[in-house]
């Protein structure tokens, strides 16, 4: 890992580089046989070597007293090889991904809050991807959904929210989960912050 971090009265930043290597990893491989309803066979081999590269960024920007931005992007970029395979695309690498969100204080007690939650396509598949029944054998579809929220500060620490999100209805799914998210939505939290 390698990152840097900078810290003003207005601006906070991280960005952070990283790199896995793993040798004699264990991992499942295709024995070509299927089950009786078929499903595929696998064996679990401490055979795989896999290279995992990629890059985690943050910013906080007081733009001022009272407003906010918060963005965050996250990029993973993987390979590996089975047995002296072929190398291919490392198994449930996620895509490139984020969030940006404002917030503005209108009083001492109200902070409203809006964002933007997104992921890029996924295509770059593994074999055993592939076979996966929970990734679509064409890739995850890129999406992104937009949120807004409201919190209350209340007395001693506590505070409460209120937060709609997915506002669109979109219909997406986070690469790999092989569950739909869901769709629009409403939550009220109650928070308490112990001094």
């Amino acid at each position: 890992d390698i990152g840097v971090r900078h810290r003003s009265r207005r601006i906070a930043l991280d960005v952070m580089l990283f790199v896995l290597q793993y040798d004699d990893r264990i991992a499942s491989t295709d024995t070509g046989q299927t089950t009786p309803d078929g499903r595929d066979i696998v064996q679990s081999v401490n055979g795989a070597e896999s290279s995992i590269r990629g890059l985690e960024a943050g910013i906080e920007w007081s733009v001022s007293d009272r407003a906010g931005l918060l963005a965050v992007l996250n990029y993973t970029w993987g390979e590996q090889r089975i047995l002296n395979a072929d190398a291919e695309a490392a198994d449930r690498i996620p895509p490139l991904h984020g969030r940006v969100a404002l917030q503005y204080d209108a009083t001492r007690q109200y902070r409203i809050q809006s964002w933007l939650n997104f992921a890029a396509r996924q295509d770059r598949l593994s074999a055993r991807d592939l076979r996966d029944v929970r990734i679509d054998p064409g890739g995850t579809a890129g999406w992104a959904t937009v949120g807004a929220g409201v919190d209350k500060k209340l007395a001693a620490g506590w505070q409460l929210s209120l937060s709609f999100d997915n506002l669109l209805d979109k219909r997406y799914r986070r690469h790999g989960s092989g569950m739909d998210a869901p769709g629009r939505s409403v939550s009220i939290r109650v928070r308490h912050t112990w001094q």
